[in-house]
């Protein structure tokens, strides 16, 4: 495999592989490896919001089964009134 830089990249790479006595290539490989050790093993896999329906049920303030979009426009409406009574 072959990764292409820009002159920025390569320039970063060379002084830091200088600073640490080692080659680019070696620097490269050490930076690419600590990278993919900080991705969570399943960040492919994240999760919409949907899939938590039901996690706060029996909780005051919980979706407790009711649509989402419908919970976010009753807030919506909410907000608004209030705004109103403020602006009086």
């Amino acid at each position: 495999m072959t990764i292409i830089l820009d002159d920025e990249l390569s320039s970063w790479l060379a002084q830091e592989a200088k600073r640490r006595g080692r080659k680019v290539d070696e620097v490269a490989a050490l930076l690419l490896r600590a990278s993919m050790r900080r991705i969570p093993p399943d960040a492919h896999d994240l999760r919409s919001v949907m899939d938590f329906a039901g996690i706060g049920a029996g909780r005051h303030g919980a979706l407790g089964g009711k649509d989402a979009q419908k919970h976010i426009d009753e807030l919506r409406t909410e907000w608004d009134d209030r705004e109103r009574q403020w602006d009086r």
